[in-house]
């Protein structure tokens, strides 16, 4: 199977490139950084381990969406938590008992961590 090239997606990047400084919005997505020698430029949907790009070809995503996703992406269990909390609340600005429990399961799993602190960037 041949990578895609920037040939294959050019008038999207083109499009990306003009409203979003770099044609994306973190610089490891940045298609200049990750490199442009047969590095897809764009994705499609991804479920499980496995990525599809714009072009409809399939890879295993070894960038794991720029973090760690340990049951891949699209996992039934985790969109049907999600879902259900949706219809909840979604986010809020004061602290939830979600986060509390989430955080003392990650502290129990992890040896080394005493604290969890949940932050959003960018």
């Amino acid at each position: 199977m041949l990578a895609p090239t920037m040939h294959d997606e050019q008038d999207w990047y083109e499009r990306a490139l003009a409203v979003t400084p770099g044609g994306a919005q973190t610089i490891s997505r940045m298609y200049q950084h990750v490199g442009p020698e047969g590095y897809p430029i764009f994705a499609k949907e991804a479920k499980g381990a496995w990525i599809t790009l714009a072009n409809g070809l399939q890879y295993i995503d070894l960038a794991g969406a720029n973090a760690s996703i340990p049951l891949g992406a699209n996992h039934p269990d985790v969109i049907q938590a999600v879902s259900r909390y949706l219809g909840v609340s979604g986010t809020l600005s004061l602290p939830t008992h979600l986060e509390v429990e989430v955080s003392e399961a990650m502290v129990e799993a992890v040896p080394f961590a005493e604290q969890v602190r949940w932050v959003r960037t960018g």
